[in-house]
């Protein structure tokens, strides 16, 4: 669709000659103007005052704005004064610096100005008012010296008191940066659909930003959030031209089936269309603007079932992790990002509504996306839904050492099961262990827990945030159904330790960032404590667990506010707790830590990923009353999730589990007591020297109604009233 405004600008910037055309009779020559076009950028002020993203920008005016920042490739026009009209006389456009030379035929002894037009030369980007006018900011007026060379001097943007004319340049520099991003990451020199066309209306309103198919609106209100989304929909203006290559009929339609045109927070349960086409908006932003890929890479909320809905933030999780795992780690996200844009480009719909619906071909899931992105470059998407990074789950006991990481081939996302007979030497790889967690889809890292004999326990948060448990009384081959443990929701990944007599404990970070226990004492089918807050102390981390093979010593770390690693401790099974809080050395950390403890409950050895993104470890060798090593790192390797953790009955032999960024596991091993350690291996599965038994799955999709493990009423021995983890709430700092 091309409007009027852009016909009569392409009139103007093609016949030159015609509409420069000098006065009759006039004393013409060749006339030259020169200087430079600035404003001042809000965009490093935005960055650095996160925590104020919906503050206005004042009009694109402030002291703390960074001033004389070039505004790069703008369309500057030179006119000749007068009345009722200024000719015009030439056209340029700015170079990098902002600096221009324009020049024209003209009469000598009028007076002359330039005029800047929010608009590139490539017919790239134009930002216009509602009416579809460009906007104009006028320079002074000067005449013409001797040498016919008028120095016009800087032209600033923010020298006008039009507050909307002030913002246009702001918005063009950030628009045509996002471009300038574009066609370097992908190598394109236009965006698909409208010939590469971005139109921008800006100030049309007060009711927020939103995308039509080749035109982005912006309000007149302008925030500093508002300014950063322009990367955002910048995204949805690729999208809508890869699904819609040749017209906006398919776009319209599309827009009314996924009801694009609402407000939203990223964390609404929706239709699976309208989750992607905002995810991948947040995705290109979180491309556009790398420092927010965590923020978008660590999203840890609600989750949709990716068949009847889906949710805006974890499909941009989703795919800033798929990036990072198509990419070879977080370097090769942009890398990533070229071939996504390809898969869209090679899936466009057809031109007619009616067909474009029908079609199996435009891709509207992050389903789809996954299937036809693997199908074209064999990269498969691994869902590692996560706590804190991603985290895999270690459980060891005498006859078996199972990791379990939470994974997703493009489908429902489920829990993979890797795991060793012989102490790590060889791998076997179950399939899904779970179809679907009911009420919906893991939503968390999965915690386990191994009994004495082939008892297993599975533990993962569900789309509703409180803790469901899976169990195998044979090592793995068979599991019973999923069942909530309470009503308490939670934050993070929860954390569970089994011992010997049947002790089932349980830790979770719960949504007042507090850590709240449950225990079980007859393997998980009563709990006497449902749940309990721990002392106070706040925490950013899931917690880590261990408990002695007797059941009394009871040892639980978590990631303080100060990013060291907090220490409580009980020494019979949880009734109360003689340390709670307590530092372990000094050590800052990045993520959840992990813990492996000796039958005895004296060898403690706690990990974490530090801010290098190395594994340290601490360790005590009389249950935590001293710390002799306190941090010592255990391995020159990184890592992109926190860290697992076994060791063998007398603490000797331990073994780390760790995720690399393109999400393989590693370990490394020690069997002197920590003193050296292996370098890291990966984990091969399918190397296993016999045939592996395939689990048995049974009664997946809902909680049972009878039998299995069940939840019972609190006994009256129970130690504290039964209670929910409360919601969010401000927290002091973790204190002693």
């Amino acid at each position: 669709m091309i409007s009027p405004f852009r016909i009569l600008v392409g009139l103007a910037l093609g016949c030159a000659t015609v509409c420069a055309a000098p006065i009759a009779g006039a004393d013409t020559v060749e006339i030259k103007a020169s200087g430079r076009i600035v404003f001042h950028d809000p965009d490093d002020f935005i960055k650095s005052n996160t925590s104020s993203a919906d503050d206005s920008l004042t009009g694109c005016r402030s002291p703390h704005f960074t001033p004389n920042t070039p505004l790069r490739q703008v369309h500057v026009v030179l006119r000749e004064a007068g009345f009722p009209s200024s000719p015009i006389r030439g056209h340029a456009f700015t170079d990098e610096n902002g600096n221009f030379q324009v020049s024209g035929q003209g009469d000598k002894s009028s007076h002359y100005y330039v005029q800047v037009w929010t608009q590139d030369g490539n017919n790239r980007v134009d930002v216009h008012d509602w009416q579809g006018t460009t906007f104009k900011l006028d320079g002074p007026s000067r005449a013409v010296p001797a040498d016919r060379n008028i120095q016009m001097g800087t032209i600033d943007f923010d020298a006008t008191s039009d507050a909307v004319l002030r913002c246009s340049a702001t918005i063009y520099a950030h628009t045509l940066k996002a471009y300038d991003t574009y066609t370097r990451l992908t190598g394109r020199a236009k965006l698909p659909g409208d010939n590469g066309h971005v139109s921008v209306t800006y100030g049309w309103g007060n009711n927020g930003m939103w995308t039509y198919w080749n035109n982005i609106r912006i309000e007149e209100t302008l925030t500093q959030w508002d300014l950063s989304s322009v990367y955002h929909e910048f995204g949805h203006r690729i999208f809508f031209g890869a699904d819609s290559p040749n017209g906006p009929l398919p776009f319209v339609d599309d827009a009314a089936r996924f009801l694009y045109a609402r407000s939203h927070d990223g964390d609404e349960v929706r239709h699976w269309g309208y989750a992607w086409s905002e995810g991948w908006a947040d995705f290109n932003h979180a491309v556009f603007r790398p420092e927010l890929r965590s923020h978008y890479k660590n999203w840890n909320g609600a989750a949709g079932d990716g068949v009847n809905n889906d949710v805006e933030r974890d499909i941009a999780s989703k795919l800033v992790r798929y990036a990072i795992q198509c990419g070879g780690g977080e370097s090769g996200i942009e890398a990533a990002y070229k071939s996504f844009v390809e898969t869209l480009l090679a899936n466009p719909g057809p031109d007619l509504a009616g067909d474009h619906r029908g079609s199996s071909k435009p891709i509207h899931s992050f389903n789809h996306f996954a299937q036809a992105h693997q199908a074209r470059t064999g990269c498969v998407f691994r869902n590692d839904i996560q706590g804190v990074a991603g985290d895999p789950s270690i459980a060891a006991n005498q006859v078996t050492i199972t990791n379990l990481a939470l994974l997703d081939n493009g489908d429902t996302p489920h829990v993979i099961r890797e795991f060793s007979t012989d102490n790590g030497a060889h791998w076997g790889f179950d399939a899904k262990v779970n179809a679907a967690l009911a009420p919906g889809v893991p939503t968390s890292a999965p915690a386990i827990a191994a009994g004495w004999s082939n008892q297993l326990h599975l533990f993962t948060l569900g789309t509703d945030r409180k803790v469901w448990r899976a169990s195998s009384a044979d090592g793995g081959r068979n599991w019973q159904a999923w069942i909530p443990i309470g009503d308490g929701t939670f934050a993070s990944a929860v954390s569970a330790a089994a011992a010997a007599a049947n002790h089932v404990h349980l830790f979770g970070r719960g949504q007042d960032d507090h850590i709240w226990h449950a225990y079980s004492p007859d393997n998980a089918n009563t709990w006497t404590v449902l749940w309990e807050q721990m002392a106070d102390g706040v925490f950013t981390s899931a917690p880590a667990a261990a408990v002695s093979a007797s059941g009394k010593y009871v040892h639980v770390v978590g990631r303080g506010q100060d990013a060291k690693l907090w220490r409580a401790f009980s020494a019979d099974g949880g009734g109360s707790w003689a340390v709670a809080w307590a530092p372990i050395g000094e050590g800052l950390f990045n993520s959840a830590p992990a813990i492996a403890l000796s039958a005895d409950g004296q060898s403690v050895h706690v990990f974490g990923r530090g801010l290098d993104n190395k594994y340290w470890r601490a360790f005590s060798p009389d249950g935590g009353t001293t710390w002799p090593v306190a941090w010592a790192p255990i391995a020159s390797t990184t890592f992109d999730s926190a860290p697992a953790a076994a060791c063998s009955l007398d603490g000797k032999q331990i073994q780390v589990f760790g995720m690399a960024s393109n999400r393989t596991t590693w370990r490394t091993v020690s069997l002197d007591g920590g003193a050296t350690w292996s370098a890291p291996a990966m984990v091969v599965a399918g190397q296993m020297p016999a045939p592996v038994p395939q689990p048995v799955l049974a009664g997946w999709t809902q909680p049972p109604a009878q039998g299995g493990a069940k939840i019972v009423s609190i006994p009256a021995v129970t130690k504290k009233v039964l209670r929910a983890p409360p919601k969010r709430r401000a927290s002091p700092t973790i204190r002693r």
